[in-house]
């Protein structure tokens, strides 16, 4: 990408039998970016959803000049307008303060130990009062061992335990607060020369698997397949997807086990010179399903745009 001082990026979608896009846009998001030093960064994001009845919500995130969230706004579809602002401290974020309907609502204060990992979190109600106190704690590895959970009178509502159990094998189990076991999940890693898998052991009790689900990535750190089975390693669905020389999603396969209705998804794009692309076609098993489209406008530092 050129170096830009503001770039707008417009997504247009509707689908074959919808109404027109300039018309009902179902789903519009806006992008801007700024010349930072030499970098582009992207400053604010706002995604807007619309129903019949119009505009339902609109959420809008804006970043700081070290890519940070800085604030987090949501209107909802009763005009409820929620605000969340981030501080930072030492490069962490030092606290949280959420506001609604422009007051007050909460504010999370987070502290970190010398090494920079976190080590809690306290939220107070608008009068100050403490109502959650969340604890992290690790070993000399500085991995986590467990996370506790507890409400403003410090009593335990919830713990999360994590143990190593080997290279690339851990296990998190929850606990309620009588300390009786809620649920686990084992997590395991393999990896070679071309893709990265992770596999997760879902458990309702300490010997009896729930569920599997494992997913495949490549060297560059895209998802490219999705197996999900039931505790007896009985398929539930499976999915993949391919990527184009640009390195965006050229083919998707979804795959419920428990029936035929198998879905295949193919993209199409048109690229600008700057290797944006600016229209991508969805075809579902063949047939037109979507049609997106991205305006994007450049302009140089003090210039117009072009």
């Amino acid at each position: 990408m050129n170096k830009a001082c503001l770039i707008m990026l417009a997504f247009f979608t509707c689908t074959a039998t919808a109404r027109q896009t300039d018309d009902f846009p179902e789903l519009l998001t806006r992008q801007s970016y700024q010349l930072r030093g030499d970098v582009v960064k992207l400053v604010e994001t706002e995604v807007f959803y619309r129903t019949d009845a119009g505009m339902s919500s609109i959420r809008s995130m804006r970043f700081d000049e070290q890519g940070r969230t800085d604030t987090l706004e949501l209107t909802d579809t009763n005009k409820i307008h929620t605000l969340k602002v981030f501080r930072y401290e030492d490069g962490h974020i030092n606290s949280i303060v959420t506001f609604t309907g422009g007051k007050m609502d909460d504010s999370s204060s987070l502290d970190y130990d010398k090494s920079g990992l976190l080590r809690e979190i306290r939220t107070f109600s608008a009068k100050g009062r403490m109502t959650q106190w969340v604890r992290y704690r690790y070993n000399s590895k500085k991995q986590p061992l467990y996370i506790m959970y507890n409400d403003g009178s410090n009593k335990l509502q919830q713990m999360i335990r994590f143990r190593q159990t080997g290279k690339e094998e851990y296990l998190r189990t929850v606990f309620n607060d009588d300390l009786k076991y809620v649920s686990g999940t084992q997590l395991m890693h393999t990896s070679d020369s071309t893709q990265r898998q992770e596999t997760f052991y879902y458990y309702g009790a300490p010997d009896s698997c729930t569920g599997i689900e494992s997913i495949t990535y490549d060297n560059a750190g895209r998802e490219t397949g999705r197996v999900v089975m039931d505790g007896e390693k009985r398929m539930i669905s499976y999915s993949s997807c391919s990527y184009n020389e640009a390195g965006d999603p050229e083919k998707e396969l979804v795959f419920p086990a428990a029936s035929e209705d198998k879905k295949e998804i193919t993209h199409e794009y048109k690229y600008d010179p700057q290797g944006n692309w600016l229209q991508r076609t969805t075809y579902l098993n063949g047939a037109l399903e979507k049609v997106t489209v991205r305006e994007i406008s450049y302009r140089e530092a003090g210039g117009e745009p072009r």
